[in-house]
């Protein structure tokens, strides 16, 4: 009894340490696997995620943070925090809560725009570590890029708006046409029978003159209100502009205009698209903005694949600008900032570009000119498979 007791313990005293290292090894290989399991979270996350440590420190960042900040890993894994959001608004109050002070959790809207791109717009949340406190993480901060969900949500208020002033128009339009039609007829024969005379003629053909203004203000608002047919068929952006600048040849050299086009590394720009109507949408944007240089300067168009594959084509001016409250404005029917204006041309361009599925969007500065752009949505294979069926 004493021998098999004394072995029983002997192999206890034997086995128990090697089944302590299996408890341990089990947990290090659980804790291993959550670790790859948030880690691979934290990798594939589409909203940027910064880790901050106590001592202000960013610890780590996932690829959507990288791009949002243009920074690469090891750049945000050495800089604190305050510097990373120097450029935002707000950012000293983000970083009060990462230091425990204030609200758990604040948030700051940024719009940061690299040169000769569109302006981004990026949600920024700090969120301070619940309590108990980690040892070492103060907090993190969330940065989501919300540019395409502000342009969605812009493009359904202006949807909403020009289908509402189109409607009126339209209306509106129908019920001048009859009587302008007879006012144009008596307008017409009164210059005639006053032809002679001339104070009471000069008078006639002036109201001739105004009724022939109306009447093309009239036909513009039906142009613009009637649903458009398009013929869709290969197109080439670089030449449907170039088409466009012949057009403009006159009055580029009356103001002293330089024009510049860049067409970057291909001429190749096909999509599908109804060619006349498109020509017609680039004539209104460089009409538009060789108007607004009164003093001559510089028209820049560009043609280049954006960031998400998509031909997107620039038309920028060194004019007057257009002040920040009245952008929201531009594309509206009627809406113009030049006396002789007839508020059409950019919501004609804005209905065209809607029946392509393109979108524009413009940045201006006051004193320092103004920006299209318009980003037709992408082509897959079409540049080289499209066979015109």
């Amino acid at each position: 009894m004493t021998t098999v007791s004394d072995s029983n313990a002997v192999l206890v005293a034997e086995e128990g340490p090697e089944m302590i290292d299996l408890d341990k090894r089990h947990e290090l290989v659980a804790r291993e696997k959550m670790q790859a399991i948030l880690l691979s979270t934290f990798q594939s996350l589409t909203v940027g995620v910064l880790a901050v440590g106590r001592d202000g420190v960013v610890i780590a960042a996932n690829p959507p943070a990288c791009r949002l900040f243009d920074r690469s890993l090891d750049q945000l894994a050495t800089q604190r925090i305050d510097e990373v959001l120097a450029q935002a608004p707000g950012a000293d109050e983000l970083v009060l809560t990462l230091q425990g002070n204030g609200p758990e959790q604040r948030s700051t809207h940024w719009i940061t725009q690299a040169d000769y791109e569109a302006p981004r717009h990026v949600e920024l949340v700090a969120v301070r570590s619940p309590a108990p406190y980690d040892s070492q993480l103060a907090g993190v901060v969330l940065a989501e890029d919300q540019t395409q969900l502000r342009r969605l949500e812009q493009q359904a208020a202006l949807r909403s708006r020009l289908t509402g002033m189109g409607e009126i128009a339209t209306r509106l339009a129908h019920e001048i046409r009859n009587p302008l039609g007879s006012i144009a007829l008596f307008a017409s024969v009164l210059e005639d029978e006053l032809a002679g005379d001339q104070d009471l003629g000069s008078l006639a053909s002036q109201l001739v003159s105004g009724v022939k203004s109306l009447e093309h203000i009239v036909t513009n608002t039906l142009e613009f209100a009637r649903p458009r047919r398009m013929s869709i068929t290969r197109v080439n952006l670089a030449q449907v502009v170039a088409d466009a600048l012949v057009y403009v040849e006159h009055p580029v050299a009356q103001k002293s205009i330089h024009v510049g086009f860049d067409l970057g590394r291909t001429s190749e720009t096909w999509i599908a698209g109804d060619g006349e109507q498109l020509r017609q949408v680039f004539l209104n944007l460089i009409l538009n903005a060789i108007q607004a240089m009164d003093e001559g300067g510089e028209l820049r168009i560009g043609i280049q694949r954006n960031v998400g594959d998509q031909w997107e084509v620039t038309v920028s001016d060194d004019g007057a600008g257009i002040p920040e409250e009245l952008l929201g404005r531009i594309f509206d029917p009627f809406f113009t900032t030049r006396e002789k204006g007839s508020g059409i041309g950019l919501a004609v361009v804005h209905s065209i570009l809607e029946g392509h599925d393109a979108h524009i969007e413009v940045e201006s500065t006051v004193g320092a000119g103004a920006t299209f752009r318009v980003c037709f949505p992408e082509q897959l294979d079409f540049q080289t498979n499209h066979d015109g069926r």
